[in-house]
């Protein structure tokens, strides 16, 4: 048996969706695959949801990235799928794709506006001076959690559109 091709409408795809079935808080009771992908697709809190920019904030600064940025995108056909997949009642989650690669630039890009090395201490000893610099520590953003949050907030309907985070200290090797 060959495997059925990407998109395709599998036996499962056919038929109604089961009565109390909701994505996003769009009730699909009873639509066809078709329509619940049209009525998913044309849904304005959805697609507010989408179009709406995140603002991360760190050290005083805000830094906003956009879906346009991100590649975020709403596949209302593999949410409508796993409503006419479901047995049972209740929300099935919505289906959004962005691109991993352009966030970790974007969170990147931010990195290098926030983060600063560290400076060790030095001292210079002339024969008229002496100059003492003072170490001063360095700061870095936290990455990994960045990413994670702004990926919870593009995929997740209702969750808020700024986050606040703090700096990392990064002590100098000479103090």
């Amino acid at each position: 048996m060959a495997p059925a091709a990407a998109g395709a409408q599998t036996p499962l795809d056919t038929g109604t969706i089961a009565a109390g079935v909701t994505a996003g808080g769009v009730d699909l009771s009873g639509m066809t695959l078709a329509a619940a992908q049209a009525r998913l697709a044309q849904d304005p809190a959805i697609t507010a949801h989408v179009q709406r920019p995140l603002t991360v904030r760190i050290t005083d600064r805000d830094f906003t990235v956009g879906p346009k940025t991100t590649g975020l995108a709403f596949d209302a056909l593999t949410t409508a799928k796993r409503a006419i997949r479901t047995t049972e009642v209740g929300a099935v989650p919505l289906a959004f794709t962005y691109n991993k690669g352009a966030v970790a630039d974007w969170v990147a890009r931010v990195a290098q506006h926030v983060d600063r090395a560290p400076r060790n201490a030095t001292l210079k000893i002339t024969l008229r001076h002496i100059t003492v610099r003072r170490s001063r520590p360095g700061i870095a953003i936290p990455r990994s959690d960045i990413t994670a949050r702004l990926v919870t907030a593009m995929t997740t309907p209702g969750s808020p559109a700024r986050a606040t985070f703090k700096v990392k200290k990064l002590r100098a090797a000479v103090n």
